[in-house]
């Protein structure tokens, strides 16, 4: 690859555009296990997660080399936000849709047992996870749609029918509960 050591997502993803397959690489190794893992808490197996995940980059690949690229500020989450149409296709679809894939000549995954387990292991939830599980309804729900489902404060508002900065109250007490719980339990 023939730029910087450690390239913002934005320069890989303009050098990918420029036929830089390494760049489009280093980029899918940066985002696989955090995007599998957001995959992973959302839908049931192994299998179907890898499906999304592929379709994901497969359709990452398919807007980049298009006629009209996105400006891309945050390529995590551009990235992220087709994960979540996919996921949202799937559920009423019922199946993961393959059509990228098919387009750009990707196969199907033949998922091994090793890889199934490493999926799994990725959805487990961490010490955060168990916490805000424990936090009030109001703080959980705020949290959730903030932080994993990446919707922005606005749309949270209009969700829970409350003001914007009633949202932003709520992610910081949730947040602050979290860090708190933490540091003690780590203590």
């Amino acid at each position: 690859m023939s730029i910087l050591r450690d390239p913002p997502d934005a320069r890989l993803l303009h050098a990918a555009r420029e036929g830089d397959s390494d760049a489009f690489g280093v980029f899918y190794l940066r985002h696989r296990d955090p995007l599998t893992r957001f995959c992973a808490r959302r839908v049931g197996t192994p299998e179907a997660v890898a499906d999304l995940v592929a379709e994901t980059f497969a359709t990452a690949l398919e807007v980049l080399h298009g006629p009209r690229p996105p400006k891309i500020d945050d390529a995590a989450g551009w990235l992220f936000g087709m994960a979540r149409n996919k996921i949202a296709d799937t559920y009423r679809r019922g199946a993961v849709d393959d059509r990228a894939r098919q387009r750009i000549g990707m196969e199907r995954l033949d998922l091994q047992p090793d890889e199934a387990e490493r999926i799994l292991d990725l959805a487990e939830p961490g010490d955060a996870v168990r916490v805000a599980a424990g936090l009030p309804e109001d703080q959980r729900r705020a949290i959730y749609g903030r932080i994993v489902a990446q919707d922005t404060y606005e749309e949270l508002s209009a969700e829970l029918g409350v003001p914007e900065s009633t949202v932003r109250k709520r992610v910081s007490r949730a947040l602050t509960t979290i860090k708190t719980r933490l540091t003690e339990t780590h203590a």
